[in-house]
């Protein structure tokens, strides 16, 4: 897979250096122009499960059929992944020939829509000019945000420079204003794991009410949001989308989807099975000592990265994380606190403290201005079942200890 787009990222480079050569010489569009809006379905890859947004230009006359991709990144850029970790992640903007969007999305089965724009020729020309612009070396790059500043919002953006009030976003396709969170959810079903570890890391801000405009950092929703706007000249409403066409169709196989085990069934299923023998296998002392301190060294260890996405990185939709109120840095002092051989007084208090705690943070969720993830309940309830049965050791320690 990582050849596979390294591959993909060295034949779009080539095709940028291949258009920069024809800008200097910036072609005239003719009165048969279009624009369009081209929306991709979503993909298999994590990054690619909400779709993608891209502008076509396309003029038979000057023989120019190029799509403007401000969701263009490069996996060998110095530092990729920490400047991704970071917030610091640049995109840009790219262009290539539109025959190869068609052949990629033919090549995965993926749907790929145009939405052909009601624009005049004068307005043709200056998003024209405005895109080879944003496209020069000097202009293409810019700091990736997931909500606010992405390859669909970019495209909004654009729009709304140019046509400025004369374009009219409608609210006709959005019955009930939904949070980024749920936004998310709805293209997050198919990948359960996704969700939950989207869940896991975005923190209140994710459950902020997105506004009209908001919703458009999803592909889709910039689709349904052209799809219901207006142009507004003088008296005159047009519609804001000409004609709407499927470049590509998903071809289905008739395969049934495979079964898979999702964050619940492991997670119900792990809480049942240690819960369980946490009542019946008490004596198993190296055997729990091993679980226990496995168990909350991975969630102490999550939790210093849940900290790094909070305060160290420019992401906002990862900060105030009401998550640490279970996946606790305190964890990672306890299996200092299970190999002791004589453990202080205070670590039992500890225990039971915590083990009660757990549980009225699941109680009191429903309170709290961000959203539980169902797969982080059944981790909840183990991590309470195994703090009330070390809080039972260490009692039985101190009473030994004393005889």
């Amino acid at each position: 897979m990582l050849i596979k787009k390294v591959l993909l990222y060295f034949v779009f480079t080539i095709i940028i250096i291949n258009c920069s050569f024809a800008f200097q010489s910036i072609p005239k569009l003719s009165e048969n122009a279009q624009i369009s809006l081209i929306t991709g379905a979503p993909g298999d890859q994590i990054y690619a499960i909400f779709g993608h947004s891209a502008i076509r230009i396309y003029d038979p006359v000057a023989k120019i059929d190029w799509v403007y991709n401000y969701g263009t990144f490069d996996f060998n850029a110095p530092g990729f992944y920490t400047n991704f970790l970071k917030g610091k992640l640049n995109y840009f903007l790219s262009v290539y020939d539109f025959n190869h969007m068609i052949n990629n999305y033919s090549y995965n089965n993926q749907s790929l829509y145009e939405q052909v724009l009601n624009l005049n020729h004068e307005e043709k020309i200056q998003i024209f000019h405005f895109l080879i612009n944003n496209s020069l070396p000097e202009n293409r790059y810019y700091l990736y945000d997931f909500f606010f500043d992405n390859c669909s919002s970019r495209i909004r953006d654009v729009f709304e420079k140019i046509l400025k009030d004369k374009l009219v976003f409608t609210d006709q396709h959005i019955p009930d204003h939904k949070t980024f969170r749920q936004l998310l959810d709805e293209f997050l079903y198919p990948s359960p794991w996704g969700d939950f570890g989207m869940d896991l890391a975005l923190g209140m801000p994710a459950d902020a009410t997105a506004t009209s405009s908001e919703y458009m950092y999803l592909p889709f929703k910039l689709f349904d949001a052209f799809e219901y706007a207006i142009i507004r000249d003088n008296d005159t409403n047009t519609p804001f989308v000409k004609s709407t066409k499927t470049i590509v169709q998903f071809i289905s196989t008739g395969k049934k989807e495979p079964f898979q085990i999702t964050p619940k069934i492991l997670f119900w299923s792990l809480a049942i099975i240690i819960i369980t023998f946490s009542i019946f296998y008490t004596k198993k002392i190296r055997i729990w000592n091993l679980i226990d301190t496995t168990l909350f060294s991975i969630v102490g260890l999550m939790s210093i990265f849940l900290l790094f996405l909070w305060f160290g990185t420019d992401h906002i939709a990862t900060k105030e994380n009401y998550n640490l109120l279970w996946v606790s840095p305190f964890y990672i002092m306890i299996p200092f606190l299970i190999f002791q051989k004589n453990s202080p007084r205070w670590s039992a208090n500890f225990f039971l403290f915590w083990s009660i705690f757990l549980l009225l943070v699941l109680t009191a969720w429903n309170y709290l201005p961000q959203n539980l993830n169902p797969g982080f309940i059944p981790i909840i309830i183990i991590l309470s079942t195994r703090s009330f049965f070390r809080y039972k050791k260490s009692i039985k320690n101190h009473v030994e200890r004393k005889e």
